[in-house]
């Protein structure tokens, strides 16, 4: 269901795709052959001249098993956007998410919050992205800390050779047993479209910096792309983890 005002704000109820900013931490995932929906209230609208956005959503139904009971697990965001000049716009968020107990995890209980700051925007064929995020909470009784930081700066050519080139970087912590920082909750990303096409890496204990290029034929719909990835563990001690969180060489 959604409501809309006349030049005013838009409110929908019910089963729906979310998306923040560039999806690195909340996307729908439209990759893949099922996509990302949330059962979720959002509020989005424009006041002078900024942008919002409010958002709850219900990512697991609450539950009673043997020996306890879960509330489920939540998650809630918030996000102002703004022009600041003509080729770079602001981003400031914040998000929220609640893992409540499991049947095999009946102690489980993590509370942690996301904000962050993306900034983007173009100038002439220029087009650049920065975004980083800091999160703070608790795991189980464990203190959380954790952050994470990622960039791109790509150049559209011009219509007589259609196609781009960029370059980025991303860096997130890890956990290790003698450090304080912790591993970056992904939240629900689209990770696909950031670290390769092999999932092998998502943001979680991740040093990238990559290469990307696009060529385009002017008489065909044909598109090559390419890229050169170089990844490493920002922790070496701590667990390298796919696209979806799955620990490399343990989950199957």
């Amino acid at each position: 269901m959604e409501i809309v005002a006349p030049d005013g704000p838009s409110l929908r109820v019910g089963r729906q795709e979310l998306s923040l900013g560039d999806q690195r931490l909340v996307g729908p995932l439209d990759w893949a052959m099922q996509a990302r929906s949330f059962d979720a209230v959002r509020l989005s609208g424009q006041a002078k001249d900024l942008a919002y956005e409010l958002f709850g959503a219900m990512t697991r139904a609450p539950s009673d098993f043997e020996g306890g009971r879960s509330r489920g697990d939540y998650l809630a965001g918030a996000q102002v956007s703004v022009e600041l000049v003509e080729w770079l716009s602001a981003d400031v968020y914040l998000l929220y998410r609640h893992d409540g107990p499991l049947v095999d995890a009946p102690t489980r209980r993590r509370d942690i919050a996301s904000p962050g700051l993306r900034l983007h925007g173009a100038h002439g064929p220029l087009r650049h992205t920065f975004e980083g995020t800091v999160q703070l909470g608790d795991d189980s009784g464990v203190s959380h800390l954790a952050y994470a930081l990622a960039g791109d700066l790509g150049y559209a050519f011009s219509r007589a050779r259609p196609g781009s080139l960029a370059m980025g970087f991303a860096v997130a912590s890890g956990a290790s047993p003698t450090e304080r920082l912790r591993e970056v909750d992904n939240f629900f990303p689209t990770n696909h479209k950031f670290y390769g096409f092999a999932d092998l890496f998502g943001l979680r204990n991740l040093v990238d910096g990559h290469v990307l290029g696009q060529w385009k034929a002017k008489a065909a719909p044909l598109t090559l792309t390419g890229g050169l990835f170089a990844f490493s563990l920002y922790d070496d001690r701590a667990r390298w983890s796919d696209a979806v969180g799955r620990t490399l060489g343990h989950d199957a």
